[in-house]
């Protein structure tokens, strides 16, 4: 079932925790960028033999079809890659170009600057889910997810949205720091529809000193304190 959502949140971080909250978040994307170049090279290697000898093979078809093999995803054991990882990794080694109003791709061998080592000047980090930026002069981060279909859901799962939250989720509050995430989803808004005012966004989850952890926080529950 559909369920179009967005959420945002704005997050003022102590001074003593920022250096710190930055870092865990650099280093966890640092690594999800290795192992998808790793995931790039061996999808590039399977389509590559997989095309040998074929004129005008659907390259994205295969692309996607070996993906799926290197990372299954099942009920039991779902694939260490998220569906955003893949299409970043698919869409890396698989380039398109519109010309001539025809779409033509072609077959592209990953290099290590397309998935590259973040130092800590990185000011923002993104996928094709959601964006976390960072702004060193008020100490604020920002999480931003689309519009979209599961947007919200899809953009916790991946290793941004992990990083963000579990380093989120370790700061020690002081006062006049934290912030909340707001959002909204088309089932709120028909349901507003019934009452004058209703359908409006609604706060999600709240960081700070005086915010009370909830039973089972994750990177997809509400926020708390710093955890041992």
């Amino acid at each position: 079932m559909s369920k179009y959502e967005w959420e945002k949140g704005e997050f003022k971080i102590p001074s003593a925790e920022w250096s710190e909250l930055k870092s865990r978040v650099r280093e966890a994307m640092n690594k999800s960028n290795l192992d998808m170049f790793d995931a790039a090279v061996a999808l590039y290697d399977r389509v590559a033999a997989r095309v040998k000898g074929i004129k005008n093979a659907d390259l994205e078809h295969i692309a996607w079809d070996e993906i799926e093999k290197l990372y299954p995803d099942t009920y039991y054991r779902p694939s260490s890659l998220t569906d955003s990882e893949k299409y970043d990794v698919v869409h890396t080694v698989v380039s398109s170009e519109y010309k001539n109003g025809k779409t033509k791709t072609r077959l592209r061998k990953p290099l290590k600057k397309d998935f590259p080592r973040h130092g800590n000047n990185v000011t923002e980090f993104s996928n094709s889910d959601c964006i976390v930026t960072f702004d060193n002069a008020s100490r604020t981060v920002v999480w931003n997810v689309p519009e979209n279909n599961h947007a919200c859901e899809r953009a916790r799962a991946t290793a941004l949205g992990k990083a963000f939250f579990s380093a989120l989720g370790r700061v020690a509050w002081t006062r006049g720091t934290g912030g909340t995430i707001i959002g909204n989803d088309e089932y709120n808004q028909d349901a507003g529809r019934d009452y004058a005012g209703g359908g409006g966004s609604y706060s999600k989850d709240s960081y700070g000193p005086d915010v009370k952890p909830k039973h089972g926080s994750s990177a997809y529950g509400s926020g708390f304190g710093r955890r041992w």
